[in-house]
């Protein structure tokens, strides 16, 4: 009877090339910078050379000054500082 050829051995099994990425400059959505004023309402019995105690978007609470020609029911803008840095903590 005619020897039947051995089977071949199994292909080494290779995984397909990984595909190669290629930095390319696509603009980034940037998120819009915070606002740098904020509008800050007057309470009624405040006048202006008194302070109020208002919170910024921030979170910190400001004291500002209530400036000259503006009375009780008016607005006016003050500059928001810039949020603190985060604490770092060491342990």
């Amino acid at each position: 009877e005619p020897a039947t050829p051995p089977p071949p051995p199994p292909a080494a099994y290779k995984p397909p090339p990984a595909p190669v990425y290629q930095p390319t400059a696509v603009a980034q959505p940037v998120a819009p910078p915070p606002p740098t004023f904020m509008t800050v309402p007057v309470p009624m019995g405040v006048f202006p050379g008194m302070t109020v105690v208002v919170q910024a978007p921030t979170g910190q609470r400001l004291a500002v000054i209530v400036p000259q020609g503006v009375g009780p029911g008016g607005v006016f803008k003050v500059p928001i500082p810039a949020p603190p840095p985060p604490q770092i903590r060491y342990y």
